[in-house]
């Protein structure tokens, strides 16, 4: 019969280190960027214990390697699901299936658009964290500093699903019209703008951008958008974010770019 035994524990960097210096050889190789957003998620408080647990099997590292990784990195000690077992055969369906989606964790919630929210929540996090940086007018040197974690983005989808619902509700109909812009940097302009108390403008902007355009500034973007749709080379989506972000701000002052595009080095602009 398999011996198992399964709690919740607090681990601090020292067991953590402890536990990676046990794991199996053959796990899959590091990933530093996703344990630098648990790192991040860690030191800012926001890391939460999942049904995902920390597997030992034999007193081995089996599961859990980038989770431990990043406790060692931020210096803070986390909660975790600990499973332990002498069942070997549990190692070869470890990560076997196919990974869920922010989308999959909350098809359960009562959030309406549960597949879309989470792509706008992503961009008004990242935009809210200052996670982004441009370089460059081409937008090549466009990204992002450090993703969003599925557990943060599931959390703030709950916290905030009346206003990410209703940006999903009004952005899918227009969105499917051209697909200029990318669904979640339109919902989390809807976001933005609401915020901001200018919900209408914001609404109008949209609309222009997707259908109507216009001589301002949400025309100016839709003809760049329009014109760089068959392109060979796009500029990364960080890139459009910014500059839909610089025409959204001129909408709603009632000022108009004379040029739209992206200045070396320029900041993202805050709404």
């Amino acid at each position: 019969m398999t011996n198992a035994i399964i709690e919740i524990l607090e681990i601090n960097p020292e067991q953590a280190k402890e536990a990676l210096e046990t794991k199996f050889p053959e796990q899959r190789p590091l990933r530093p960027l996703h344990v630098k957003r648990l790192a991040s998620e860690m030191s800012l408080g926001l890391f939460r214990l999942s049904a995902d647990a920390i597997l030992f099997i034999r007193g081995r590292l089996a599961n859990g390697q980038h989770r431990l990784s990043a406790v060692v990195e931020s210096g803070i000690a986390s909660k975790f699901l600990v499973l332990r077992t002498d069942d070997e055969e549990i190692y070869k369906i470890t990560d076997c299936g196919m990974k869920r989606s922010v989308g999959d964790g909350l098809s359960l919630s009562d959030i309406k658009f549960y597949n879309q929210v989470p792509l706008i929540a992503n961009w008004v996090l990242l935009y809210e964290s200052g996670r982004i940086t441009i370089r460059g007018q081409g937008g090549g040197n466009a990204r992002q500093k450090l993703g969003i974690t599925r557990s943060r983005c599931i959390e703030y989808c709950i916290a905030n699903k009346e206003i990410l619902s209703a940006a999903a509700e009004f952005v899918v109909p227009i969105h499917r019209e051209t697909r200029l812009l990318p669904l979640g940097i339109a919902g989390a302009l809807y976001v933005i703008g609401e915020r901001r108390g200018k919900p209408e403008q914001t609404k109008e902007f949209l609309k222009a951008v997707f259908v109507s355009g216009g001589e301002n500034s949400a025309g100016d973007l839709r003809n760049r958008l329009v014109l760089n749709k068959g392109a060979r080379k796009r500029p990364a989506n960080a890139y459009w974010f910014g500059v839909a972000l610089r025409a959204l701000k001129s909408y709603l002052n009632g000022t108009r770019p004379s040029v739209l595009k992206w200045e070396d080095g320029q900041e993202i602009p805050e709404i």
